[in-house]
């Protein structure tokens, strides 16, 4: 656009961001499917399984997110946990869930709103779920110019949980991202100095925490790094606010930074990572939790979620 300044018959010019071109498709036999670019990266959003199931270079065959190609169609039912990858949320803490009780209530199983305004997905939401009382909205952008992808994650008691008991509890967003792997893979993680942890890490976050790495695992000058493990799987929890997972082709990074102070769920975990075992689930879960303060009915937590592209 040009402006002219009152008192000047100069002209400047004044750059416009277009809004970001989305579109309805049918993605693997899921329709009402959104796909939203910025020219650079694409974000895939599939409604009926709740998730952002891709993010990936514009045109680009590195999907950057592991799917189950199994699944590929399918729709969530009342009595299976169906792991369709991508990047979900859920709520902490997992021994919250219950025994037996996966996926976390209604968070997994069921179908999504969603709407969108000039280029951002304004609102991707369950009504609420039965066990948290918990209504769970998503705001999914792609930044202007950047291979950057910026998800907000709002969590709202609607109503008493049951059992009761969560109401006192410390309740999180913790977000789930379900990210491709090779063997030659590697995952970075930056700790802070002090960590809050003897070791920089820790393997006793919840009952799902596995044994600690005893290959491919380095610790130095306050970087951890390790790749994938062809015999057992692992989870170790940090108190960083950044992950970095390097592959063959394309690199993912997610920032969330920790908040000094507050409180979280898992020993105090702000990142986690869990390994697959390489022959059987080729992928990493790049975990990243909210503060989890206790959630009275009508509370909020926000909590955001920046994912870049290499």
């Amino acid at each position: 656009n040009s402006m002219s300044p009152t008192n000047k018959g100069s002209y400047f010019r004044v750059s416009v961001n277009p809004p970001n071109p989305i579109a309805y498709t049918n993605y693997h036999g899921w329709s009402n499917s959104i796909t939203v670019n910025n020219g650079l990266v694409e974000a895939v959003i599939v409604p009926a399984v709740g998730r952002v199931l891709q993010f990936r270079f514009l045109g680009d065959t590195n999907n950057a997110f592991w799917e189950d190609s199994t699944l590929y169609g399918k729709y969530p039912t009342n009595n299976a946990y169906q792991g369709w990858g991508g990047d979900k949320a859920w709520p902490a803490a997992q021994n919250s869930w219950a025994a037996g009780f996966w996926p976390p209530g209604d968070f997994d199983r069921m179908t999504n709103a969603v709407s969108f305004t000039n280029g951002v997905v304004t609102n991707m939401t369950i009504v609420a779920d039965s066990r948290f009382g918990i209504r769970i909205t998503r705001i999914v952008e792609l930044l202007y110019n950047e291979p950057v992808m910026r998800i907000r994650t709002i969590f709202v008691r609607t109503a008493t949980p049951s059992p009761t008991s969560l109401l006192t509890s410390n309740l999180a967003v913790w977000i789930d991202c379900q990210a491709n792997v090779s063997m030659s893979s590697r995952c970075y993680v930056p700790i802070p100095s002090p960590s809050i942890f003897a070791t920089n890490y820790t393997t006793t976050g919840d009952a799902y925490f596995g044994p600690a790495f005893t290959t491919n695992f380095t610790s130095s000058n306050g970087l951890i790094s390790f790749g994938p493990d062809s015999a057992k799987s692992h989870k170790l929890g940090f108190d960083s606010g950044t992950l970095v997972l390097v592959g063959t082709n394309i690199s993912l990074r997610i920032d969330a930074p920790r908040v000094p102070g507050a409180t979280y769920t898992a020993s105090g975990c702000s990142v986690e990572v869990y390994t697959g075992q390489y022959t059987t689930t080729p992928y990493f879960e790049l975990e990243l939790q909210s503060p989890a303060p206790t959630l009275a009915v009508g509370d909020t937590i926000e909590f955001v979620t920046t994912y870049s592209l290499f």
